[in-house]
């Protein structure tokens, strides 16, 4: 994966969460903690380096000391927010994320993640007013559209939903996740045809995506119910039986049994 290093001071920093270091930018931070345990910018990068790498214990510590160190850092309360959150301590994350803005009001990655943590946590009415707040300071932040429109979607509010989601997929054609959730919304929504084309694109992109799989044929199935129901009915077809009976009486060879005739 490409890295995006800026210079901090005399140290490499990687700005970007999800980006990988390689061992021996890692190694270089590493070091640079050693010499600078009070650079919180140096500790920021290194908990990035550790997180693309999965090792969320020491990223976690590492944005812990961060904060520690630069208590009135923004950033560093983000990304401790973010840890907190990837072990499913949702209130310590809150707080975290509450704090980054406020220090920072315009720090749009922290209103994306507050809302992240809020909806996680059931809180969709203020999630969807904090990713709105995202989207004004960042307008073309596709995570908060995405995340936007799953909430308004929790909140049962589809058509609201549908344009975020549609405007994620637009801005990132190759996301399975964002397809595949757009997909489900459409279904809900009643568009039968516009999901199964959306969880159809989401297969194609990710053939093993098995839940893409079960939901299309759901769609399918209810596409083609739809389809019976609106279809005129068709006659019963009457037996060979009823058929040579109705035309012996015609000919007058067969006549109806009824009540018994008085002698």
């Amino acid at each position: 994966m490409k890295v995006r290093p800026v210079l901090h001071g005399s140290i490499l920093v990687l700005l970007a969460l999800g980006l990988t270091a390689t061992a021996q930018e890692q190694k270089a931070l590493e070091a640079a903690v050693q010499r600078d345990p009070n650079d919180a910018g140096a500790r920021i990068a290194l908990g990035l380096a550790y997180w693309g790498r999965n090792e969320y214990p020491r990223a976690l510590q590492e944005f812990r000391k961060a904060v520690e160190v630069a208590p009135r850092s923004a950033e560093a309360h983000n990304w401790l927010g973010v840890a907190l959150s990837e072990k499913s301590d949702l209130p310590g994350a809150v707080a975290e994320f509450r704090k980054a803005i406020e220090l920072d009001p315009k720090y749009g990655r922290a209103f994306t993640n507050l809302g992240s943590a809020l909806a996680t946590g059931g809180d969709y009415a203020e999630a969807v007013a904090v990713f709105e707040k995202a989207l004004l300071l960042e307008p073309n932040n596709l995570g908060a559209h995405f995340n936007l429109g799953l909430a308004l979607r929790a909140k049962g509010d589809l058509e609201a939903a549908l344009p975020h989601l549609q405007g994620a997929v637009e801005g990132d054609p190759t996301s399975v996740l964002f397809r595949y959730e757009l997909a489900q919304t459409l279904r809900q929504s009643g568009d039968l045809g516009g999901a199964i084309a959306a969880f159809e694109k989401a297969i194609e992109l990710d053939p093993e995506k098995r839940e893409a799989y079960y939901a299309l044929g759901v769609a399918l199935r209810q596409q083609g119910a739809l389809a019976r129901r609106s279809m005129p009915p068709v006659p019963q077809a009457k037996s060979a039986a009823d058929e040579m009976a109705r035309r012996s009486q015609e000919l007058g060879l067969y006549e109806p049994e009824g009540p018994p005739k008085a002698e």
